[in-house]
């Protein structure tokens, strides 16, 4: 019996109105080799797991469910390395969340053919279309030619290298991670991408072969923002993490490493209009636009001018008006 040569993990949750384009990606692509779709479904409360179900029962050698009755998350327990990873067979791992899709029939296939040409390398990513669901405007984000990833790539950027829909990792590569790429909770590829990087070498397609929706509700990204704390924490846990690859690689990049903790120390600085201390922050602050740099440099010679500003802005707000 043929070996699968790729594992795809995908996890659902009360995406009704987007499986059955995720699933199509998945079981139409054209391969000279088998794969499999480890799905894992959160006890979603709409038609996610009935749609499932009607898959599996036309694809049953490709999809395999994991059907919750009680959901998982809220409970804390991770779901890809408690449910999903120990039923995974392949040799590589790709991986597309419920809400979004996969738009090239070729993807796997260009992919590992690349990977098992090149196994110096860890990785292969590619360009992904963002559809921004309350406009439905899409747009390309990423370069559109093909290169290598840098590790510095990874580090300053980190998930904004690549979209997680693009990613596919030698399974061996994804089971040794370290501790590091565990340290911020619900964010896994910016550490993940930092990893790879330090572990070889990455590719980059600049074809467009997925699609993230962005916006969806109820997803990391939309509750993050609502939420001034947890945001916060995230970029605190994000420079510990970093900290923490530092060590990881030896601090054989520690420069590399020092500008990025630089960069989220300047995010908390600014979200908390502590404007002197982002000055201090030189690297970054000189990146900025000339206008936001004067702005900013105001701010800090004349602190009354961010509570006018903050009076401003709240008030128009309260006005139902845009600033």
């Amino acid at each position: 019996m043929e070996d699968i040569k790729v594992s795809i993990l995908c996890a659902a949750y009360n995406h009704e109105k987007y499986i059955r384009q995720t699933l199509d990606g998945f079981v139409k692509q054209k391969t000279n080799f088998k794969y499999e779709v480890i799905i894992h479904d959160d006890a979603s409360t709409d038609k996610t797991a009935q749609i499932i179900r009607e898959y599996q029962a036309e694809y049953p050698d490709i999809i395999k469910p994991i059907l919750q009755t009680e959901n998982q998350f809220s409970k804390k327990i991770p779901i890809l390395p408690t449910f999903m990873i120990p039923l995974s067979k392949g040799k590589y791992y790709a991986f597309c969340e419920g809400d979004d899709y996969w738009c090239d029939e070729l993807k796997l296939q260009k992919q590992i053919d690349f990977l098992e040409q090149h196994p110096d390398y860890v990785a292969c990513v590619h360009n992904t279309e963002f559809q921004y669901i309350s406009t439905n405007k899409q747009i390309v984000c990423y370069p559109t030619e093909d290169r290598d990833l840098s590790l510095t790539d990874c580090v300053m950027r980190g998930g904004q290298s690549y979209h997680t829909s693009s990613l596919i990792v030698r399974s061996e590569i994804y089971h040794s991670k370290p501790q590091f790429t565990k340290m911020i909770a619900g964010v896994g590829d910016y550490p993940s991408a930092v990893y790879y990087a330090l572990s070889g070498k990455i590719r980059y397609m600049g074809n467009v072969m997925s699609v993230y929706r962005l916006g969806t509700a109820g997803s990391w990204t939309a509750k993050i923002k609502k939420d001034r704390k947890k945001m916060l924490n995230t970029v605190q846990s994000t420079i510990e993490m970093l900290k923490e690859a530092d060590v990881y690689s030896n601090n054989q990049y520690h420069e590399i490493f020092e500008d990025a903790i630089e960069f989220h120390r300047y995010r908390i600085y600014i979200y908390n209009q502590e404007y002197k201390k982002a000055m201090q922050c030189k690297k970054t602050f000189k990146k900025e636009r000339f206008f936001t740099k004067v702005r900013y440099i105001v701010y800090a010679v004349f602190p009354f001018s961010i509570k006018l500003r903050n009076f401003i802005v709240n008030k128009y707000e309260s006005d139902g008006k845009i600033l």
